[in-house]
């Protein structure tokens, strides 16, 4: 399957687990498992994370940016000119 945020610069993967979730579940973890055993960073969130904490969601994704600007890589904000 394909991930349903991916930025490559900061080899960080953002998951969306909808309703249909736990029909998935098996095959999703394995994804997850064989992504982070290649050096990504997998974050998940779900439908409520998204509509009930957005601003927590938000600082999750950008921590995860940032440290990788942090750590020598720059990478630009989505929508972003430079």
């Amino acid at each position: 399957g394909r991930a349903d945020l991916y930025y490559p610069e900061a080899r960080l993967v953002i998951e969306y687990d909808g309703v249909n979730h736990r029909d998935r579940l098996v095959e999703d973890n394995r994804r997850q498992n064989l992504l982070i055993t290649a050096g990504f960073q997998v974050l998940r969130f779900t439908a409520a994370d998204i509509h009930q904490r957005p601003g927590a969601v938000e600082g999750q994704v950008r921590r995860a940016l940032t440290r990788v600007r942090v750590s020598g890589t720059a990478l630009l904000a989505a929508g972003s000119s430079g």
